[in-house]
C-alpha cells in the first residue's frame, strides 16, 4: 500500500498545463483558474469578518450564522454532505471561563507578593470543576520544562514536581543559544510550544504550570497572551473531566517574574543561561504560590463544516483542503470596537475553501480522487475542530492522501517566494517545488522557524497522526517593494492587528498574491487526485513512522476468513423474502436458523469484521431485496482504535446503503452489548464500555433520521453496572447459551412480523 512516489517526471521542461496532465484538456484547467478571482475572495472575506458575525466565536450565534453560511455556499458550488447526509461534524467541547478569586501571592520572600490578573499574569484551569486552589505550592524554576531524550535533555531531572509550582521559559534552547546542534537550531520544536509545556507539567504531576512571557521566544506580545487567555477557552471533552491536567495553567510577565526572581534571591538572567546548556538541574525558589479560581462551566457543540466533492476511479481516497473558520468573538470589556474580527486570520482562508470548491467544480471531468472541503472550528483555542476530525475521522486516515492547510493568506501583493512551513519534512514539498518551478517563482522555509508556527494551524492535528499535510504560501519577496518590505509587512501585522479587534477587512488590500497562491493549491491538489500513489514524510521526519506503520497495516484490510466468507455468501443462492442477520463473531456465533426454526433466516456475520468491513460486502445483502436486516457491529472497531464517530458514521451509511438499494426492507438496528473487563479476557475489546455508550446512545438519532426501529439489547444484557452479565459470557465479550436465549426472546417479535 505504501508507494515511494518518484518526481522525476515532473522536472521537465513543458509548459504548466502538460505539467498539470497530459490526459485532460487544458481548456479545463483553464476554466477552473479562471474561475479563481480577487473579487469573489474579497465577498467572501468581507461577509466573514463583517461585525454581524460577532467575531465567528464557537458555540455562539456568531458561530450559527458562520457554520450556515459556509453550509449555503458549498451547496451553491455543488458540493455534497460531507458526513454522510450533513454538512457539519460536531465536535463536543467544554467551555471553561476562568475568574480568579485572588491575585497570584507569593510568599517566602521579605514581604508577600501579589500580582494582578490580565496585567502581570493570566491563569486558567482546564479541569472540570467548580473550583480549584493551588495553596502554598513549592515553586521551582525547571529551565525550559523539556523532558526529550532523543536530545539527551531531561528539565525535571531529579526533582518531584508533584503539587509543586513549576516555573519555565517559552520556546527551546536552539532559539535561545542559535546553535544549529542544538534541539534544531534557530527553528522552534514541539518542545518549544506552551501546548508540550503545559502537557509536560502534567505529566509530572504538578498543581500549577507558569510560563514566562518575553515577546521574541514567543513571537507575539503580552496583549496577545492577554487576549488569548481571559475569555472562556475551550477543551475537547475527556472521560475524566481533564482531572489529569494542571490545576492551574498560567502565564506571567517578564517583570513579574523578575520580581519574582529577585525576591528569591535569584538572578533571573543568570538561571536563564544556565538552562540553556545540556546538564540543567532545576532550581528551587525557596518560595510558595497561591491562587484560587472559580469556573463557569458550560457544555457546548461547535462544528466542523465538511463538503465533499466525489471523486471517480478512487472515490475512497481523499484529499483534504482545511481552514479554520473560528475566532476570538466579542469582548465586552474593551473600550470602542468589541469584536476580533478575524478577518486575515482566517476569514482568507476560509473564503479560499469556498473558491477552490467551485474552480475543482469547473473542470470538465471530476477528479479520480474525492476532495474535502473542511473549514474547521476552534483553532485559536488548541486546534480543537482539526484535532478532533484527526481522532474521530469521518473518513480512514490511511485512505486520506494529505492535507493542504491554509490559514492567514497573503493580503499584500504578488511574492516571488512561496515559503513552506515544516520545510524538509514531507514529500509534498516536492509538488511545491515542482509548481513553483513552471510559474518562476522560489521555494523556501519559513522565513521564521522559531515562532513554531508547524505547530499552530491546522495541518499539525493530522500530522500527529501521520496523515503528511502542507501548509505553504507567499513569502516575503514582493515582485515590486523587495524583501525587506514584505517582512516589514508581516511584523506590522502580528504588531498591531494579530488576534485583536483591528484584525477587519480593508477593500485597499491587494489579493493578486493570494490569488496566486490559489492557483498554487489548486494545482497540487489536481496533481495529487489524478495519481494512484501516496506521498509520504521523508527519511528523519518524527512523523514517518506513525505513517509507515499504519499503512502497513493496511495492506491487508481484513483477516484473510473475511475473504473466504464473502465469496462464500457471494456464491449462495438469493432467496424471496430473506431475513438477515449482520454482524460480527458476536452475530456469527449464532444458530439463528434452529433458534427461531425458521429457513429465511440468511446468517451473515463474519468473526473480526468491521463497519467498513459491512460496507464493502453489503451488495451481497441488498441482492436479494431481503424483507429485513438486523444489523449489529462496532465493537472490533472500538478495539482496532476507530473512534466511536468514525463507528456510528459507518453504520449511518450502511443503513443509508440498504435503503437506496431496497427501499422495502425493514433495518432493525441493534445496540451494541455491554462487555465486562473482570473476566480478564480480551482487554483491548472489554475496556470499550465508555465507546459503547457513546455509539449506543448515537445510533437511537441514527434509527430516528432513518425512520429505522432501534432495539435496546444492551440494558438486558448489562448487570446493573454497565458490564456484560457474567450469566451471559464467559470471556467477557461473547455469549453463551444463555445469551442467545435472550437474544432471542428481545427480537423475536421483530422476527415473527
Amino acid at each position: 500500500m505504501i508507494k515511494k512516489f518518484i518526481f522525476n517526471f515532473l522536472i521537465i521542461t513543458l509548459s504548466m498545463f502538460v505539467f498539470l496532465s497530459c490526459s485532460r484538456k487544458a481548456n479545463d484547467i483553464e476554466a477552473a483558474l479562471a474561475s479563481l478571482n480577487t473579487d469573489e475572495l474579497a465577498y467572501d472575506v468581507e461577509i466573514l469578518s463583517a461585525d454581524d458575525f460577532e467575531g465567528r466565536f464557537p458555540a455562539s450565534p456568531g458561530e450559527e450564522k458562520t457554520i450556515n453560511f459556509l453550509k449555503e455556499e458549498f451547496e451553491k458550488v455543488g458540493l455534497k454532505p460531507g458526513n454522510v447526509d450533513s454538512f457539519f461534524q460536531e465536535v463536543p467541547l467544554v467551555e471553561i471561563t476562568t475568574s480568579p478569586q485572588t491575585d497570584f501571592i507569593i510568599t517566602g520572600g521579605k514581604k508577600p507578593l501579589e500580582f494582578v490578573f490580565k496585567d502581570d499574569f493570566v491563569a486558567v484551569t482546564l479541569q472540570v470543576q467548580k473550583e480549584v486552589t493551588v495553596e502554598n505550592s513549592e515553586m521551582i524554576f525547571v529551565g525550559y520544562g523539556i523532558v526529550a531524550p532523543e536530545y539527551q535533555w531531561n528539565d525535571y531531572e531529579g526533582i518531584d514536581a508533584k503539587g509543586k509550582t513549576v516555573v519555565m521559559l517559552i520556546n527551546d534552547p536552539g532559539f535561545a543559544t542559535q546553535d544549529p546542534e542544538l534541539f534544531n537550531g534557530r527553528a522552534m520544536t514541539y518542545y518549544g510550544r506552551w501546548t508540550y509545556k503545559y502537557e509536560e507539567a502534567a505529566r509530572q504531576g504538578a498543581a500549577c504550570a507558569v510560563i514566562i512571557h518575553e515577546t521574541a521566544p514567543a513571537a507575539y506580545g503580552w496583549d496577545v497572551v492577554r487576549n488569548g487567555w481571559t475569555g472562556p477557552n475551550f477543551s475537547l471533552v475527556s472521560n475524566d473531566g481533564n482531572a489529569s491536567r494542571c490545576a492551574a495553567e498560567s502565564w506571567i510577565t517578564l517583570e513579574a517574574t523578575r520580581t519574582i526572581f529577585d525576591a528569591a534571591g535569584k538572578n533571573y538572567n543568570d538561571l536563564k543561561k544556565s538552562a540553556e546548556k545540556p546538564g540543567f538541574k532545576a532550581s528551587p525558589l525557596g518560595l510558595k504560590a497561591s491562587l484560587s479560581l472559580e469556573n463557569s462551566i458550560k457544555n457546548s457543540l461547535s462544528n466542523n463544516v465538511i463538503g465533499l466533492l466525489p471523486g471517480t476511479e478512487r472515490a475512497d481516497e481523499y484529499i483534504i483542503y482545511t481552514a479554520h473558520w473560528d475566532h476570538f468573538g466579542r469582548d465586552p470589556d474593551l473600550e470602542g470596537d468589541q469584536i476580533y474580527n478575524g478577518a486575515l486570520d482566517n476569514a482568507t482562508g476560509t473564503s479560499a475553501l469556498i473558491e477552490l470548491a467551485e474552480a475543482f467544480q469547473q473542470l470538465g471531468s471530476p477528479p479520480q480522487r474525492s476532495i474535502l472541503f473542511m473549514a474547521v472550528t476552534a483553532e485559536e483555542q488548541g486546534l480543537l475542530g482539526s484535532d478532533y476530525y484527526a481522532t474521530h475521522p469521518i473518513y480512514p486516515l490511511t485512505k486520506t492522501v494529505a492535507v493542504i492547510n491554509m490559514d492567514s493568506l497573503n493580503i499584500y501583493g504578488r511574492m516571488k517566494d512561496i515559503r513552506i512551513v515544516g520545510y524538509g519534512q514531507s514529500e509534498l514539498d516536492d509538488y511545491v517545488k515542482a509548481y513553483a518551478e513552471e510559474v518562476g517563482r522560489v521555494v523556501l522555509p519559513n522565513p521564521t522557524p522559531e515562532k513554531g508556527s508547524f505547530f499552530r494551524s491546522d495541518h499539525f492535528p493530522f500530522a500527529k497522526q501521520g496523515v503528511p499535510a502542507l501548509s505553504a504560501g507567499s513569502g516575503i519577496q514582493h515582485l515590486e517593494k523587495g524583501e525587506q518590505w514584505g517582512m516589514a509587512q508581516k511584523e506590522k501585522y502580528i504588531r498591531e492587528k494579530y488576534h485583536k479587534p483591528s484584525d477587519e477587512f480593508d477593500s485597499n488590500w491587494d489579493l493578486s498574491g493570494m490569488l496566486d497562491d490559489l492557483h498554487m493549491y489548486f494545482t497540487i491538489g489536481w496533481h495529487l487526485s489524478g495519481e494512484s500513489t501516496f506521498p509520504n514524510w521523508k527519511e528523519g521526519s518524527e512523523f514517518k513512522l506513525k505513517r509507515d506503520a499504519d499503512m502497513a497495516l493496511d495492506i491487508t484490510e481484513y483477516h484473510p476468513f473475511y475473504y473466504q466468507k464473502k465469496t462464500l455468501f457471494e456464491k449462495l443462492p438469493d432467496t424471496a423474502h430473506e431475513i438477515i442477520f449482520l454482524g460480527d463473531s458476536i452475530t456469527d456465533g449464532g444458530n439463528w436458523i434452529e433458534m427461531f426454526q425458521n429457513l429465511r433466516i440468511k446468517n451473515r456475520g463474519i468473526s473480526g469484521d468491521v463497519t467498513d468491513g459491512v460496507l464493502e460486502r453489503l451488495a451481497e445483502v441488498t441482492s436479494s431485496k431481503p424483507d429485513k436486516v438486523f444489523l449489529m457491529i462496532g465493537i472490533n472497531d472500538l478495539a482496532a482504535g476507530k473512534s466511536e464517530e468514525y463507528v456510528v458514521n459507518n453504520i449511518s451509511r450502511i443503513v443509508k446503503k440498504i435503503l437506496n438499494a431496497s427501499p422495502h426492507t425493514k433495518i432493525y438496528l441493534q445496540s451494541l452489548l455491554p462487555v465486562n473487563r473482570d473476566l480478564g479476557m480480551f482487554p483491548k475489546y472489554t475496556d470499550k464500555t465508555q465507546g459503547v455508550l457513546i455509539i449506543n446512545t448515537r445510533l437511537t438519532k441514527v434509527a430516528e433520521k432513518y425512520g429505522v426501529v432501534y432495539i435496546d439489547l444492551y440494558s438486558a444484557f448489562t448487570n446493573g453496572a454497565d458490564k456484560l452479565n457474567p450469566k451471559y459470557t464467559n470471556d467477557g465479550l461473547h455469549l453463551t447459551g444463555d445469551g442467545y436465549i435472550l437474544w432471542k426472546s428481545l427480537i423475536k417479535n421483530y422476527v415473527k412480523k
